[in-house]
């Protein structure tokens, strides 16, 4: 029983909680009854135990104080919560880190088949630009047929700030190679040489720069007429039917294959900096597919192979370089460069085709990701990730 002042007169406010379970269970803490029509007599309880709160829920039930009773018991001695992500983690082989922690309840021997999948956000999402990149689903695998999923509430959102986890791995690299070159360097007494070839590369790639930027706005500029004109989709819709052959396991209506049309076509007219996002974009759409995140799908191959060796019709790029550094003719790279892409693109197809039939013949089919009901929720609010 509850009571508070009551001002002005000769006697207190007073709540009486008939839920039993406040007096008969240690820790409980909540949280209603109830009855309605449908559901007859209703109980929903909660108890909190060494930082741990569990809740049980009854219907129709003649014995339910007891029963919650049980109920809570089992759960407090047949699961422990342990903390399954830590603030910074790395995700997977993703280049994020964990936003916040995760804890999760497990039962005995559950720990180990805890498994994990990553959907990434689109740009126009608002939790992207909140700063998120995406959530991970957390599942316990059950047999190899049926795992449990965990519900939406344990999704968890992945930030990719650089500095929180384990940050990308090409600035290790990076970094490693510009210790080596110092440390060489001092080792045989070219410091100085080691230093002025620093600032001699900082300024020719900022002049390289300056000279790459009226080219390439010149063509991204017609690429954006040609896309506003429609020739980019008539473009799109005659390679449509390449496209699938290409990519046979991806769905003929998928996001990717609108994302890998874009990134052909801009790698056709030699514009890697408009390929770029869109091969990432496709890279995305694609690892939705992919039921195991740590290991690349053959589509995710055949897409890193194309984007790599793509046939190019306007090596625009090339073409502004020559022009930076004076070249007479600098167009006339454009004849090598299409018979040099050509058999690159044609020995890259040749080798997917080879990898995928030998992958067909040794190994089964890769599953789509499991769709599995939702099962048992955890404790708390959602973690990030």
């Amino acid at each position: 029983m509850k009571t508070a002042p009551n001002p002005g007169e000769d006697w207190d406010y007073k709540w009486v909680n008939k839920n039993k379970m406040l007096q008969l269970y240690e820790g409980a803490d909540g949280v209603k009854t109830g009855y309605t029509k449908q559901a007859l007599r209703t109980l929903v309880s909660s108890a909190t135990r060494g930082g741990r709160q569990l809740a049980a829920v009854t219907l129709n039930d003649g014995n339910d104080w007891n029963d919650h009773a049980k109920l809570l018991d089992y759960g407090f001695a047949a699961y422990r919560t342990e903390q399954l992500v830590a603030k910074g983690d790395a995700v997977l082989d993703y280049p994020f880190a964990a936003a916040s922690t995760l804890c999760y309840p497990f039962a005995a021997g559950e720990r180990e088949k805890v498994d994990r999948r990553v959907d990434l956000y689109g740009p126009d999402t608002t939790d992207y630009k909140l700063g998120y990149r995406g959530k991970a689903d957390v599942s316990v695998k059950r047999s190899a047929d049926r795992r449990r999923r965990a519900a939406a509430a344990y999704a968890v959102a992945v930030s990719d700030n650089p500095h929180e986890g384990g940050g990308l791995m090409v600035n290790w690299i990076w970094l490693g190679m510009i210790g080596l070159s110092v440390l060489f360097g001092a080792v045989n007494g070219r410091v100085q040489q080691v230093t002025e070839a620093a600032f001699s590369g900082a300024q020719t790639g900022v002049t390289v720069c300056f000279g790459l930027i009226s080219i390439l706005v010149f063509w991204m500029g017609l690429m954006k007429i040609a896309e506003a004109s429609g020739i980019v989709r008539r473009l799109s819709l005659l390679m449509a039917p390449v496209v699938r052959w290409l990519f046979p396991d991806v769905p003929k209506d998928h996001p990717a294959l609108g994302y890998i049309l874009s990134n052909m076509s801009a790698n056709l007219l030699g514009l890697g900096n408009a390929a770029t996002p869109m091969g990432i974009r496709a890279m995305q759409e694609l690892q939705k597919l992919n039921s195991n995140p740590a290991v690349a799908t053959p589509a995710m191959c055949t897409l890193l192979a194309l984007n790599t060796a793509s046939i190019t019709i306007v090596p625009t790029t090339l073409i502004a370089i020559r022009m930076n550094f004076g070249s007479a003719h600098p167009a006339d790279i454009i004849g090598p460069t299409l018979l040099a892409t050509a058999i690159s693109t044609g020995a890259a197809i040749l080798a997917d085709r080879w990898y995928r039939r030998r992958e067909k013949r040794g190994a089964p089919p890769v599953q789509p990701p499991s769709t599995a009901a939702p099962g048992r929720h955890a404790a708390g609010p959602p973690a990030s990730f």
